[in-house]
C-alpha cells in the first residue's frame, strides 16, 4: 500500500480518523495525502477566487496536519491535494489523481444529524469509489487492530479481501475472524460447505479463524458477534449478493449503525471494477 487519500471535513473527531490514516501509513511505509474538495464550482457571485478558495484549503489542511501528527509519525511523508468539486465527487477525483490503494475518511461529516450514521458523501464514495474505503465513525478511537471481522457471503472476490486483510493482519499482528449468517433451511449445507472450503485454503495461517453464525437478522447476529469479540474492525465486500451490502444500499442504512461502531472497511466487489 503505497499511498493513503485521507480526507476529512474538519469534524470534531477528524483527529481520531486521522490517526488510523497514521498507523497504517507507518505500518506500511505509505504517503498519506491528505485532500479535501473546496466547493462547487466557481459562480459569478463568488467573493473568492478559486486560486483563493484552493490556497485556503491547502492552508487548512497543512494547520490540522501540524496540529494532529504526534511526534512518532513525523517521518511519514505528507502530500496535499485540493479538488475544485463537490464533495463526492471530488474526493473520487483526488483519489484517482493520487493513485491512492486506500480512501480514509469518516462516516459523518461535521454537520450530521445526532442519528444519522453515514453522511450523504460517504454513502456516496462507498457506492462509486473502485477502491477500498476505511469509513470510521465518530465513536472510533484507535486502540490498535488487533481484531478484524470479515463479513463473507461466500463469493469470488472473498478470497481478494481476505488476502488484503491477510497483508493488514501481518501488520498489526491481528486475528481475523470470517463469519456468515446461515441463510435459509436449504441454504444452510451450502452455507457449512463454503465455509468449510474457505476454512481449508487458508488452514497454514493460525491467525484466521471462520464461523457461522445463527441464522436470523444479519444485523442483529453480526453485531453481537461484533461486540462478544471485541472486534476493531468490520470487512466486507460490495458483492450485489451480500445481505449487509444490501443493508447498507438500502433504506435501513441508519439501523445499522449499531453494527458499525467500529471503523467499516468496505472492500470493492471485482464485478464492480469491469
Amino acid at each position: 500500500m503505497k499511498n493513503i487519500l485521507f480526507t476529512t471535513e474538519f469534524s470534531e473527531h477528524a483527529s481520531n480518523v486521522y490517526r488510523y490514516a497514521l498507523e497504517l501509513a507507518k505500518a506500511f511505509g505509505s504517503t498519506i495525502t491528505l485532500g479535501i474538495p473546496f466547493g462547487k464550482p466557481s459562480t459569478g457571485t463568488d467573493v473568492l477566487s478559486k486560486k483563493e478558495k484552493k490556497d485556503r484549503a491547502l492552508k487548512r489542511l497543512q494547520e490540522f496536519a501540524a496540529a494532529n501528527t504526534p511526534d512518532a509519525f513525523k517521518k511519514i511523508p505528507l502530500n496535499y491535494d485540493t479538488a475544485h468539486a463537490f464533495p463526492g465527487e471530488g474526493i473520487l477525483r483526488l483519489a484517482e489523481k493520487n493513485q491512492a490503494d486506500l480512501i480514509i475518511m469518516s462516516m459523518t461529516g461535521a454537520h450530521a444529524d445526532a442519528d444519522q450514521h453515514f453522511s450523504d458523501t460517504t454513502l456516496n464514495i462507498l457506492r462509486r469509489a473502485d477502491r477500498p474505503v476505511l469509513a470510521v465513525p465518530n465513536t472510533a478511537t484507535f486502540n490498535g487492530l488487533n481484531r478484524f471481522v470479515f463479513s463473507s457471503d461466500f463469493q469470488f472476490n472473498d478470497l481478494i479481501a481476505l488476502n488484503m486483510l491477510r497483508r493488514w493482519s501481518e501488520k498489526f499482528d491481528s486475528k481475523i475472524m470470517t463469519v456468515h449468517v446461515l441463510g435459509r433451511a436449504e441454504e444452510r449445507d451450502e452455507d457449512r460447505e463454503c465455509m468449510e472450503a474457505l476454512e481449508t485454503a487458508y488452514s497454514g495461517h493460525t491467525q484466521m479463524q471462520f464461523k457461522l453464525l445463527p441464522s436470523g437478522r444479519t444485523k442483529q447476529e453480526l453485531h453481537d458477534y461484533l461486540d462478544e469479540n471485541k472486534a476493531e474492525l468490520l470487512a466486507m465486500t460490495t458483492s450485489k449478493k451480500s445481505r449487509l451490502w444490501q443493508l447498507l444500499e438500502g433504506s435501513t442504512t441508519r439501523k445499522m449503525a449499531r453494527s458499525v461502531k467500529i471503523p467499516l472497511l468496505v472492500i470493492k466487489d471485482f464485478d464492480d471494477l469491469n
